[in-house]
């Protein structure tokens, strides 16, 4: 049994009496997200007059006290590395980045070192544990090959907060897609199904059954002249892997320079530069450009901007289109 840092005594009685477990734990602890504490049930840090409960869904019929043990981080296997970082805010419960394209959010078998949790944990001692051996202090991720903010809890309670309200939707998030063709609509809204692709498990795919909804509005700010190229304001309504990737090769324009999702339309008519610099690349030009917060311990809201880099910069400025600072 691991050692426990804390445990909480909750004491079920006739108003409680009856509920499931997970809903009886979440109400007495709101400072705990709810899929946290389902984690915990399912680990065996739950137990009732002596008995481990490992079922969330389980109801509990008689009267006494419900004990949730809360276990030390386990300690990371994880170097630490001088890694930059672009610091948009920060203080003693989170930071805001700016993540370049390139980087992966936290380690793997394939890439143990080089990631953002590498570098975190050099520039910030003591990281939220909550997330687990892989992702300290993280609460949500940006692809490898995008670029743009995230917000990094530096606390438990930090962490449940953020986690939260990505949970509930309550954060705002707009990103940054360069995509090819004219899309013809000035606004939209995608809603689809979003599951693993069938032929390609390393691949997300639209779906006609299965999967889960996935819903997002774009918004499209600029067209290059020749018409080769659309700049699009998005809003996540959900979080599915790569869902702004699949969703914009779901409408017939992907994003420029997605090595998975990419497939390039006719360049014809544009500039050698413009050719040059869209065969030069390799990571897809989706930023996330603009994230809002609420502070987890003074509930003020937290608003980041982030410029989008060098390469995605050199290539709006060769098609004519000016980054937007205004959302």
């Amino acid at each position: 049994m691991p050692h426990m840092k804390t445990a909480h005594t909750i004491t079920v009685n006739e108003e409680t009496l009856g509920k499931r477990l997970d809903k009886i734990l979440s109400e007495a602890l709101p400072d705990m997200s709810r899929s946290f504490i389902q984690k915990l049930i399912k680990e065996g840090h739950a137990s009732f007059k002596g008995t481990a409960l490992t079922q969330p869904s389980a109801k509990v019929k008689d009267m006494g006290d419900l004990i949730l043990s809360i276990p030390e981080a386990t300690p990371l296997d994880v170097i630490s590395e001088d890694i930059p970082l672009e610091i948009l805010f920060e203080d003693d419960q989170m930071l805001m980045l700016n993540k370049p394209a390139g980087i992966s959010v936290h380690p793997s078998d394939s890439e143990p070192s080089g990631t953002l949790v590498n570098a975190l944990l050099y520039h910030c001692k003591g990281l939220s544990g909550i997330g687990g051996v892989e992702r300290p202090g993280i609460v949500h991720r940006l692809d490898k090959g995008t670029s743009g903010t995230l917000v990094i809890a530096k606390s438990d309670i930090a962490h449940h907060s953020l986690s939260k309200q990505f949970a509930n939707r309550t954060t705002e998030r707009f990103y940054l897609a360069l995509c090819y063709g004219n899309v013809p609509n000035k606004q939209g809204t995608i809603e689809t199904l979003i599951g693993r692709h069938p032929g390609n498990r390393k691949k997300m795919a639209v779906l006609q059954s299965g999967g889960k909804t996935a819903i997002s509005t774009y918004t499209k700010l600029a067209t290059s002249e020749c018409g080769t190229f659309s700049l699009l304001k998005f809003k996540l309504h959900t979080g599915r892997t790569h869902q702004i990737r699949v969703h914009a090769h779901h409408i017939g324009h992907p994003i420029v320079g997605d090595p998975v999702y990419g497939s390039p339309k006719s360049l014809k008519g544009t500039h050698e530069e413009v050719k040059n610099l869209v065969k030069s690349l390799d990571h897809q030009m989706l930023h996330a450009a603009y994230l809002g917060v609420f502070h987890p311990i003074t509930f003020e809201k937290i608003i980041t901007k982030s410029p989008v880099p060098e390469d995605y910069s050199a290539l709006l400025e060769a098609i004519s289109i000016t980054q937007p600072t205004d959302f």
